[in-house]
């Protein structure tokens, strides 16, 4: 667990890389904070944790990671082509309105909608109740439709690598899902971290869940 800076590859840029692990005293960890509202929790399953919404309308179940300049050196994330990576599982279920994200970000605010509503600094991945969005923003928000061929319901590997200023590539299990280049997140003295969560619409009070394995962000060290 931390911050260290690996190695470069022949001819390539070293790297710092942040681990967020998970284990059973994450909900009190230096590592982690929950954003849970409501009837919603967080507890430790399998490894991993669970995000639950409980039965109550509008309630969430989730987390933030602090952040990579939580431990020095404070660093430009944004401006140093960071490439973000977590495992998660974004619902047990889509049979009614919700929304499930894996993101990396500036801010601990959550999101409450999908698309075009979330302009907080950031980049990752945003179920929808059925649509998953890959999702990036500075201010205001770019999506692309990803569902097809993802099976939300199942362990996933999602990946965002962005090549500063210019896009940022998707993936799911390694396969390019969009690459956007409007709304990039930008910033020399902003830090980031993961935020994982699952929220009820106003009005739907049905419990559901959603499951992370842990993730971890890389950027350039120099």
């Amino acid at each position: 667990m931390g911050l260290y800076s690996p190695p470069a590859a022949a001819g390539g840029t070293p790297k710092n890389i942040k681990n967020w692990a998970v284990h059973d005293t994450f909900t009190t960890s230096r590592e982690y904070s929950n954003i849970n509202t409501g009837s919603g929790s967080v507890t430790a399953v399998g490894g991993g944790f669970g995000a639950n919404t409980g039965g109550t309308a509008g309630s969430r179940g989730g987390m933030y990671g602090n952040w990579t300049n939580s431990n020095p050196p404070v660093e430009s994330i944004n401006d140093s082509n960071p490439d973000f990576v977590a495992v998660c599982e974004l619902a047990n279920n889509t049979s009614t309105g919700f929304v499930s994200y894996i993101l990396d970000q500036s801010s601990s605010t959550a999101p409450t909608q999908g698309t075009g509503a979330y302009t907080s600094e950031h980049m990752g991945f945003l179920l929808d109740t059925t649509v998953l969005y890959a999702t990036n923003a500075n201010g205001s928000q770019t999506t692309t439709d990803i569902s097809s061929g993802v099976t939300v319901t199942a362990n996933n590997t999602y990946r965002c690598v962005a090549a500063s200023g210019t896009n940022i590539k998707f993936y799911v299990n390694k396969t390019l899902k969009a690459t956007h280049t409007t709304n990039l997140p930008s910033g020399a003295t902003n830090s980031t971290g993961p935020m994982f969560g699952i929220q009820n619409d106003a009005g739907v009070t049905t419990t559901r869940n959603a499951y992370y394995g842990g993730s971890r962000i890389a950027w350039d060290a120099e």
